[in-house]
This record gives C-alpha cells, structure tokens and sequence, in this order.
C-alpha cells in the first residue's frame, strides 16, 4: 500500500535523483534490462514468470553475472532471509530469489 524509501523510475530519461544507499527495485526483466544505467547498490529484479521469455530472461541473468564479475559484488542473501523469517513471510514455491 506504501513505498518508502526505495528508487521510483520509469523511463530512462527520469529526471528523478537516484540514491545509492536505497534498493531500486525494477519490474519485469525488460525493465530490468532497459533501466539497467539506473543500478544502485541495491537491486531487486521482479520477474513475471507467467509471461516468461526465455530471452529477456537469460539477458538478466547475464547482466547480474557481469554485475558480479566487474563490480566486484558478491552474492549475500543472509540479509533479506533473515528479514523474511524475522516477519514471517513465506515465500511461494518455484520462486527464485537472487541477492547480490
């Protein structure tokens, strides 16, 4: 119902300040893809698997691994599992949750 403190972003030309210290959460592998100059240091990529594409997709995974590799981010999911156990969510099955 509410969003604080997370980046907004919905076109590339947004004129919005990006915060680094914030996620920035993007919506859709396209987004994930098209937006990807707007990456902070926290990224939460929501993919919608019912209309997978396994193009867009794949281009994601290969964006995070190069993510990985020249920026020297490092995988870290304690974080976000502990926060989840700590408020009780469940997560649906089949759900991938990738942290870095």
């Amino acid at each position: 119902y509410s969003i604080s403190n997370v980046n907004f972003i919905k076109t590339i030309n947004s004129k919005s300040a990006i915060e680094n210290n914030i996620p920035t959460v993007f919506v859709g592998d396209n987004s994930a893809l098209t937006l990807s100059k707007l990456k902070t240091g926290k990224n939460v990529i929501l993919s919608n698997r019912k209309k997978y594409n396994d193009t867009l997709s794949e281009l994601v995974k290969q964006n995070v691994l190069n993510d990985l590799i020249f920026e020297h981010s490092q995988i870290d999911s304690k974080e976000l599992h502990n926060f989840l156990n700590e408020n009780n969510v469940k997560i649906p099955k089949g759900v991938e949750i990738f942290v870095y």
